[in-house]
């Protein structure tokens, strides 16, 4: 076994058939800035199902990295256990021996702090250090998760193991124009690639952008990145992450937090699924969770530091929205009474109010 399989670092739980993977995230302990506080640390057609084997092994995974340049996996943001499986993927890579890059849903503008901090020794001074930069402080759709960072934390782990990895930021929608979104993700994924032909790529990002066939009035200036992406290689394949349900960190026209959603997948997971074709959104297998859980933001913005019921210092899983800001509890009987009482609890409001009232 490579040293890469026995440092896994997932603190996730990912459920497959016959096997569960114990994985031990690691914590985000630094201050990003005074401001802000950085907390430790988703239709039916004929499947072939790949079960693991021993030891967290994914024998279909490694089969199908082996035939694949460019590996596309769709979730819906914000769950703890989603990275995941784009670590195993990497991992699978690896195992075969092959350079891998990872490719995120992250701002081209943050790839300078990226590759710093890959480089880096990943204390706390280069975690708070990539963490300032302006995507973790000013986004809350899921991306810039607690679980998204540790994923990179991963990565820089196995590059100062000496094993062939990288990461790379892919998402230009602050400079490029929104109807074109799509087509410049992949155009910045097949750029990268041409410098380095003979490597793997496996792709994380909402799975809107991953699916590989578009609808029939869609213009293919508007097409999602993975029809972009086959259109220039051959060797691409795509899965979803699917879940029975649960919970995620993520923005909705209720706001940005933590919303729980139904599934499509079966309950007890499953792990890796080959479909014998592909679905009617071009997915060419699906990554079966089971039941997963929110992932908070990386960065909290929270208006507060400590909890206004006990003082202490506020952990970044027990957010909640008030006046449309983040506001922080030191545990979630304190978050979840509050969410569900605001009017009933003017302390907690005198103090949220004078901060906000105060504050930038």
């Amino acid at each position: 076994m490579r040293a890469h399989r026995r440092n896994a670092d997932y603190s996730a739980i990912v459920h497959m058939k016959q096997t569960v993977l114990h994985c031990s995230w690691l914590l985000a302990i630094a201050c990003a800035s005074p401001a802000a506080t950085v907390h430790p640390a988703t239709q039916d057609v004929p499947v072939q199902t790949e079960q693991s084997g021993g030891d967290g092994e994914l024998p279909g995974l490694l089969g199908l990295a082996d035939r694949t340049d460019i590996l596309v996996i769709g979730e819906t943001h914000g769950s703890l256990e989603a990275p995941g499986v784009a670590l195993l993927a990497i991992d699978a890579g690896l195992e075969l021996g092959a350079p891998v890059i990872l490719g995120l849903e992250l701002w081209t503008s943050e790839q300078a702090g990226l590759d710093t901090y890959l480089a880096s020794s990943g204390d706390s001074a280069a975690r708070g250090k990539l963490l300032s930069g302006v995507f973790w402080t000013g986004t809350e759709d899921g991306r810039s998760s607690r679980a998204m960072f540790d994923l990179i934390e991963s990565v820089r782990q196995r590059i100062s193991e000496g094993l062939p990895a990288g990461a790379i930021c892919f998402d230009d929608a602050v400079h490029g124009d929104p109807g074109a979104r799509d087509e410049l993700m992949a155009r910045a994924i097949l750029r990268d690639r041409a410098q380095r032909p003979d490597t793997k790529y496996v792709v994380l990002a909402g799975n809107w952008h991953t699916r590989s066939l578009k609808g029939p009035d869609v213009d293919d200036s508007r097409a999602p990145m993975t029809w972009h992406l086959r259109q220039a290689s051959a060797r691409v394949n795509c899965l979803k992450v699917r879940c029975s349900g649960g919970e995620f960190w993520c923005c909705t026209d209720e706001g940005c937090g933590i919303h729980r959603f139904g599934g499509e997948g079966p309950a007890s997971g499953g792990g890796l699924q080959l479909f014998d074709q592909q679905d009617a959104q071009g997915y060419d297998g699906a990554f079966d969770l089971g039941p997963v859980n929110a992932s908070p933001p990386a960065v909290s913005n929270a208006v507060n530091s400590t909890c206004p019921r006990s003082g202490k210092p506020i952990e970044n899983s027990f957010l909640a929205h008030y006046r449309g800001r983040l506001v922080g509890f030191c545990n979630a009987h304190c978050r979840d009474d509050f969410a569900a009482n605001i009017e009933e609890r003017p302390d907690d409001r005198g103090v949220f109010d004078a901060l906000i009232d105060t504050g930038p």
